[in-house]
This record gives structure tokens, sequence and C-alpha cells, in this order.
């Protein structure tokens, strides 16, 4: 079992290699038909990244936005599962939730993110809620799913045979629903950081999103793209250190893990 996770491992390494050298040579031949001005090639994004992160606080800017992202996850995961498990157990509660949610779904991100800066100013709080109220709408619909798909004949028949309430919890509730807790926080995170630049780029001085608005204004499409691949760099580290090892404890038990 341990031989086929690597193998697993290795092939999806050596895949990803080999598609993003694939992508590094199709940018640098279409560059060649471009001016450095439109289509920077990859040479030149390199030393640009290198040029952000030792000259320009590239470490305080992505500080700041993984700060805000990483509240704002926090809390439309916690909230998004508390009242998606009550919707998926309590039908007066599915029925009075359930059209907000759908508003909710329907509301675009940056409507959200105007109204918080107009609510709460020019700051961090803004850029929190305008992220969480945006994602906890996605969390809520997962988890809500999630609870639904329940096997309720496996849930009675552990009743009939008088197993411990907590046992059924732990071994039916929490084990089916990780899953969908673990896609929903995966969905959650990224969905976060794109609404995150949304709110940065329109009344923040700082972060991430506030560079790419800096840079777009100074007409630098080499320093948006390097401020793009580097926070790309960023949440794909954040994948690999903490998602892609979660989910080898968590479904350790399938045969092939989930990647």
């Amino acid at each position: 079992m341990h031989s086929l996770r690597l193998s697993i491992t290795n092939n999806y390494l050596i895949m990803a290699g080999i598609s993003i050298l694939i992508l590094l040579g199709f940018w640098q031949l279409i560059s060649l038909f471009y001016p450095e001005n439109l289509l920077p090639s990859p040479v030149t994004i390199s030393r640009v990244i290198l040029n952000l992160i030792f000259e320009r606080d590239a470490a305080y800017h992505i500080y700041v936005s993984l700060y805000r992202i990483t509240v704002s996850f926090t809390w439309s995961m916690l909230s998004g599962i508390l009242i998606g498990i009550v919707m998926g157990v309590n039908k007066v509660a599915e029925g009075l939730m359930r059209t907000w949610v759908v508003v909710g779904l329907t509301i675009p991100s940056l409507g959200w993110a105007l109204l918080s800066l107009l609510w709460f100013g020019l700051g961090d709080h803004a850029a929190i809620i305008a992220t969480t109220l945006t994602v906890t709408p996605f969390t809520i619909g997962n988890i809500w799913e999630g609870v639904k798909s329940v096997d309720r004949d496996l849930v009675e028949m552990a009743k009939v045979f008088k197993i411990k309430r907590f046992k059924i919890i732990y071994e039916i509730y929490i084990q089916s629903l990780l899953p969908f807790v673990f896609a929903s926080s995966r969905m959650a995170f990224s969905l976060a950081w794109k609404i995150l630049v949304i709110v940065e780029m329109f009344g923040l001085g700082n972060g991430v999103g506030y560079m790419l608005n800096y840079s777009y204004g100074n007409f630098r499409i080499d320093w948006l793209m390097g401020w793009l691949i580097l926070f790309i760099f960023v949440m794909l580290f954040i994948e690999y250190l903490a998602f892609y090892p979660a989910a080898h404890y968590l479904f350790r038990w399938r045969k092939e893990q989930i990647l």
C-alpha cells in the first residue's frame, strides 16, 4: 500500500512538472511574436519576481493578504459547517434558511466588496467581511448536501443495535461528512483569495490586490504578471504543505488518495 501511494504521488508530480514545462515553452514561443511590454517572456518575469521579493516588500503584502484570507476562511468554514449541519438535520431550519443561502449564492462578490467598503471603511474589516459573506453560502451548500447524503438506514441500524450516540456521530456522521468538509475547505480557500483581491484593488492600501492595481495603474504588465505568479506559488505551497498532507491522512483508508 505504501509503495502504491508513493507511485501515485510520484506520477502526479511528474505529470505536473511536464505540464508546467509545456506551458513555459508555449509561453516563451508566443512571447517572441509580441513586444516585451505586452507579453513578457518567462525569463523576464523570473527577474521581475526576484526583484519583487528582494526590493518591493513582497513578503509584507503577501503576509497581509494571507492574514485576511485565513481569518475570512476560518469564519466561513465555522459558520458554514454549523449552519449546513443544522439545515441538514432540521427541516424547519432548512425551510427558513434555504432561500437566504440561494440569495447569498446569487449576490456577486463585487457587490459585497463595494458594500463592505462603504459600511466598514478602508480597512481589514471590510476585506474580511466581504470575503466571508461571499464564501460562506458555498460552504453551507456543500455541508448541507453532505448531511443529507448520510445513509439513514445505517443510522437506524446503529440505533437498533444500541450503539452509543457519540459513536454514531463520530463513525457515521463525521466520517460521511469529511469528504464534503475537505472539498469545501479547498474551494473556500481558493475562492477567498479571488474575492479578497477585488476588495484590495478597490479600497485598500496594501496586500496583493493593491499591488496588482498599482501595477495596472503604472502600465507595468511585467509587475502585474509577477505578482500574480508569485501569489500562485504561495497558494501552491499552501496546497502541498497543508491540504495535500491532510488529504493523505484523512483519506488514508482509500486505495487512491484525493489529490
